[in-house]
């Protein structure tokens, strides 16, 4: 009996970019530079979504999704991309083949999945506006998200069990700068034809599915905008769908593009072409569609920007030899633009500056300055709660004498910015927010600030700072 003497692959050599030297160091620094400014992006959406009430929407649900996708998805191919610019021998485990390929394709194939999600939901907000918050409701947008990525899974899991067990016995060089399947299978010495007969299925369920799935629902978006009266209207909704728009063209053209390309001895070369630009170039764009073509998100990040250069700018003042009580009072009282006007016997304060108010306690509360105190209200018993009642708010500012200084209340609504309450000293003018007028007492009590709320209601709720 004769034995055959087989030799297996233990690791796989990837064949890269070709070019100079020269040419390595310039795509190492540009890939370098390209997947720094990725992970930035997106994870800086990824923050602005989680952390502003502004954004928490169906919409914005899936966006904070896909920039997870997109920064998995760069991450898998690019960093062994770069270290196989700056080595010597470019080799790859057969493990960390597999593992490199699977979530490769794993991470594409619910990119496509969530992209159609992300059209379905753009058809219900444009073409039944009225009906979007019962029918995209949070347990509805989590399951599809979920669903997105189990389908995923569980299209990849035959094709992935089988190519794990075919033998790999010949060459081991990848012509790919990362573990493709396609490039991979090339080098299996079996018969491959129901694996690739599997995996042209699987690919075309893939593909064809999401995309029929968002022409359908782009060509009832484009019926509906286009039968708008009115320019604004048609406008603000073609707004809303370009950045989604332009996602899909981008993913689902290269991928169709893999697919449907003639075979050719050059077609390898341009499949890295196509991959890069899949890979890299659409999650490198991600964040810059979805900022630079959408008016909420710039303005929530523009409002994050102000925000740090202000607390930058205040702590550079204080540390520059200011006191901090004068600081303080003087800027709490150019920040309100107060300006008192006399209304029926009242004094009413008008034109105050939300904004400046909200940085200028952010920033004393968050140094540690000691020129805020805060008193978070507290329920002690069911029966203070009850609407209609009344409740007087202390704020503690030991330490200097209350009467020497203007006290200012403020309160954060769940999920809201701070809104200025009121502005007292003793013997002096009291300024009360029009808003909360004939409902607000603020006074003192030796070396305590007192806020009285009459006829307490649900939208008391809330969180209450004081400061001088």
């Amino acid at each position: 009996m004769k034995v055959k003497n087989e030799t297996f692959v233990t690791e796989f050599i990837l064949e890269g970019f070709p070019g100079s030297p020269q040419m390595q160091i310039s795509l190492f620094v540009l890939l370098f530079m390209t997947y720094l400014v990725t992970l930035m992006g997106n994870i800086l959406i990824i923050v602005l979504i989680c952390m502003d009430y502004r954004l928490h929407t169906p919409m914005y649900f899936f966006l904070v999704n896909l920039s997870f996708l997109e920064t998995f998805c760069i991450s898998v191919i690019v960093p062994k991309l770069l270290i196989t610019f700056v080595s010597e021998k470019k080799l790859i485990s057969y493990s960390a083949c597999f593992a490199q390929s699977y979530f490769y394709f794993y991470l594409s194939t619910t990119d496509f999945l969530l992209l159609s999600v992300m059209s379905i939901d753009r058809f219900v907000a444009i073409c039944h506006p009225m009906h979007y918050s019962t029918i995209m409701s949070n347990r509805l947008c989590v399951q599809l998200v979920i669903g997105c990525w189990m389908s995923s899974f569980f299209f990849l899991l035959l094709p992935t069990v089988m190519m794990c067990q075919l033998p790999f016995c010949g060459p081991n060089l990848i012509k790919h700068f990362f573990c493709d399947s396609s490039a991979m299978i090339t080098l299996v010495c079996a018969d491959t034809r129901l694996i690739k007969l599997i995996a042209l299925i699987i690919s075309t369920i893939v593909l064809i599915g999401p995309l029929v799935i968002t022409i359908v629902s782009y060509i009832y978006i484009i019926s509906t905008i286009l039968n708008m009266s009115s320019t604004e209207g048609r406008h603000k909704a073609f707004s809303t769908c370009a950045s989604h728009l332009s996602m899909v063209t981008i993913i689902f053209g290269s991928a169709i593009f893999i697919e449907v390309r003639p075979m050719s001895k050059d077609s390898q070369d341009m499949d890295k072409m196509v991959v890069v630009v899949s890979s890299v170039l659409a999650p490198l764009l991600n964040p810059f569609i979805y900022t630079l073509r959408n008016k909420k998100v710039k303005e929530v990040l523009r409002d994050a920007l102000r925000s740090s250069f202000t607390k930058i700018n205040h702590s550079h003042y204080l540390l520059h030899g200011m006191q901090i009580n004068q600081c303080l009072e003087n800027y709490v009282m150019s920040a309100l633009n107060v300006f008192p006007v006399e209304r029926s016997g009242n004094t009413k304060h008008e034109g105050f500056d939300l904004i400046n108010m909200t940085f200028l306690t952010y920033i004393c509360i968050l140094s540690h300055l000691l020129c805020v105190m805060a008193q978070i209200l507290q329920q002690k018993s069911n029966e203070i709660a009850k609407p209609g009642t009344s409740l007087v708010l202390e704020c503690g500012v030991s330490g200097y004498n209350i009467n020497d200084h203007h006290m200012h209340w403020t309160r954060q609504l769940p999920g809201k910015g701070l809104v200025w309450i009121a502005a007292f000293r003793t013997g002096h003018t009291t300024y009360i927010n029009s808003d909360f007028q004939g409902r607000v007492t603020p006074s003192t009590r030796g070396s305590t600030a007192l806020l009285q709320i009459d006829r307490l209601t649900a939208t008391d709720t809330a969180m209450y700072y004081c400061a001088r």
